[in-house]
């Protein structure tokens, strides 16, 4: 498979003066995190899930009722890029590249809690993957000496909030996402098809890793029976990888009946602002609003 390459760059990204400013941020209100979310741990069957009730969550927004929308927005008089749907002035990062830009998120479930947004403000979240977001990620991974997650939710079935395209990247250090690795492992099964590959000790190349994202996405149009579209319109999807490996999930809807899961919630990890939302969560059943939210494992 030919790949072109975009040029190459590193950054210095110094992960203490990160932190001191996601501080400074959360203390000036201009971004919100809580440093104590209420913890409820659920199993339903085999699945085992957290959720996470935080009050930094109060006011995200949710599922986008004009998903094709947002081009029409009049950002003249906002601090919003034009045809972006994302407010990050006053907690940007560093531009990566020429392509993308490092920010924190507004409403942040981690601490940091990164958003990884394209530069063009028209670009949009129901597109695949491209070499230059592959590129941005694998250099703001290979930069950082934590262990950081990237997620990307493909469409309005995928779960994603904004229409600006964007990935997330969050902090591995968190044992809710134990399941994660055993997935890549491939010791542990969720009620739903997922497309794993699983990566060396380290991180691949730029290259690699985007030929990997190419060969899962296939997997993904054929379990959806749907190609792309004339707009660059993909079939939904999300996409889940870091220097372990890298796992996308078909998605046929966002949730069911208003319980809506992203990539996170996919993996058993569900962020919410109240605990009305998990107790809605609980009386569907998590496993049926997963199974629903992609395509169920084919029994055999």
């Amino acid at each position: 498979m030919a790949v072109e390459l975009p040029p190459s760059g590193a950054i210095t990204l110094d992960e203490n003066e990160i932190l001191a400013q996601f501080d400074r941020l959360v203390k000036e209100g201009l971004i919100f995190y809580d440093q104590a979310p209420m913890i409820m741990p659920h199993r339903d069957g085999d699945l085992r899930i957290e959720f996470k009730i935080s009050g930094a969550l109060k006011n995200k927004p949710s599922i986008p009722s004009d998903p094709l929308g947002a081009s029409s927005l009049d950002n003249s008089t906002s601090n919003l890029k034009p045809g972006s749907d994302i407010n990050v002035a006053g907690f940007e990062i560093q531009e990566i590249g020429t392509t993308h830009l490092l920010t924190f998120n507004m409403f942040n479930a981690f601490r940091p809690h990164f958003l990884l947004l394209t530069q063009d403000g028209y670009r949009r979240q129901f597109e695949p993957l491209d070499i230059d977001d592959i590129k941005a990620a694998h250099t703001v991974i290979s930069s950082l000496t934590g262990d950081y997650m990237v997620l990307y939710n493909c469409g309005v079935e995928s779960g994603c909030s904004r229409m600006h395209k964007h990935m997330q990247l969050i902090p591995h250090s968190e044992h809710a996402f134990d399941v994660w690795r055993n997935i890549v492992g491939k010791g542990h099964q969720m009620p739903y098809q997922a497309f794993v590959r699983t990566f060396g000790p380290d991180l691949p190349s730029i290259k690699d890793l985007f030929i990997a994202y190419l060969e899962l996405f296939d997997q993904v149009k054929k379990a959806l029976g749907r190609s792309m579209s004339g707009i660059n319109e993909a079939p939904p999807h999300n996409v889940i990888f870091d220097r372990s490996g890298m796992m996308v999930i078909p998605r046929r809807s966002a949730g069911l009946n208003g319980a809506y899961a992203n990539a996170a919630g996919m993996l058993g990890v569900i962020w919410m602002s109240n605990e009305a939302k998990a107790q809605q969560w609980i009386e569907l059943g998590p496993s049926e609003i997963l199974r629903t939210a992609g395509v169920p494992m084919i029994q055999t």
